[in-house]
């Protein structure tokens, strides 16, 4: 059986007293009633989810397994997301049965985004309730103790402590918060995924509102670069995710036998919120030049007339996930 108190990050939240979220009363957040179409109805101009269960092998080698992959149409009542979360445990612990669940990653994810078709590519991303930014391997200090608690995460106290106001002790000053406060944070495994929860959902579609689309994108790059090139966050080389990039599900299981799990930090954001801090933020291509984070503008839904032709791609039976995924 899985066991949720062997996601360590997520034990260290609950000591610390902060609210633990069910998938359900997660997901029903982020999506609520009316972003996705009702099943069979096919109505103009409304969205639906997308959820993408994979199967692989831990060792490439390791040819019992083979990688395989599917993508699930969600709808108004999300019933097919939960399902597929609860399918995703039962496989996981069907495995450990087997005694070869150390041989087989489960990766069930999912992003804050609609789509318009099937297939899970940016270019069919319509409205987004949620930007994600990853996480990985928080710096932490074993101090010396034994057991659970010993996990002591210093990269995150480092980064919670700049997503608030603190009183700064010589001067009494009040110093603001550096970054903005995420509404959930999940805790992975490894890593942990900082939920923004918009108050209005955005549309973005990237055919249509090109530059909506590239400018919230951006900023995540922004974000997401400045986070990671924070030493005391994390040491790992810094990864750079767009908004399209999907996430291991809440609820599901974890690469090391554990399950996602959720915790209340925040409120929704306004763009007027997430704008404040965008001059903190500072993202760096792979040329090395610095691109300034873009202001978040009101997005509406105005006519279509800016779409600009894109090259269909054809991607293998695991989707076109990032490596970062999988933590």
């Amino acid at each position: 059986m899985l066991n949720p108190e062997e996601n360590v990050l997520a034990e260290w939240f609950v000591d610390n007293r902060y609210t633990e979220v069910d998938s359900r009363s997660f997901y029903r957040e982020i999506f609520p009633d009316g972003l996705f179409d009702v099943r069979d109805a096919k109505t103009p101009d409304v969205g639906r989810g997308l959820v993408q269960t994979i199967q692989k092998p831990t060792k490439k080698d390791d040819n019992q397994f083979q990688a395989v992959g599917k993508t699930i149409t969600i709808y108004d009542d999300l019933t097919e997301l939960y399902q597929t979360i609860d399918d995703s445990v039962k496989l996981y612990e069907q495995y450990q049965r087997k005694g070869v669940a150390d041989r087989v990653q489960i990766l069930t994810c999912t992003n804050g985004c609609s789509y318009m078709g099937h297939e899970c590519l940016a270019e069919n991303v319509y409205m987004m309730s949620a930007m994600i930014i990853e996480i990985d391997d928080i710096i932490y200090d074993e101090n010396g103790m034994s057991g659970v608690y010993c996990y002591n995460p210093i990269g995150l106290k480092n980064m919670l402590n700049q997503m608030r106001p603190i009183e700064m002790p010589r001067s009494g000053k009040i110093r603001p918060a550096v970054y903005p406060t995420p509404t959930y944070i999940v805790c992975s495994g490894s890593g942990m995924h900082l939920y923004y929860i918009f108050q209005e959902p955005l549309r973005i579609n990237k055919k249509y509102f090109p530059k909506h689309y590239e400018a919230v994108d951006l900023y995540k790059k922004c974000f997401m670069g400045t986070l990671w090139r924070s030493k005391t966050i994390t040491e790992k080389p810094v990864e750079i995710q767009g908004i399209a990039q999907r996430y291991r599900c809440v609820g599901s299981p974890t690469k090391t036998g554990s399950v996602a799990r959720a915790f209340q930090i925040g409120d929704k954001v306004s763009l007027k919120y997430i704008n404040s801090f965008r001059n903190n933020l500072k993202y760096e291509d792979e040329s090395h030049r610095f691109q300034e984070c873009p202001e978040l503008s009101e997005i509406v839904n105005t006519a279509p007339g800016t779409a600009r032709p894109y090259k269909k791609k054809t991607y293998p039976p695991t989707g076109n996930l990032g490596k970062g995924a999988y933590t």
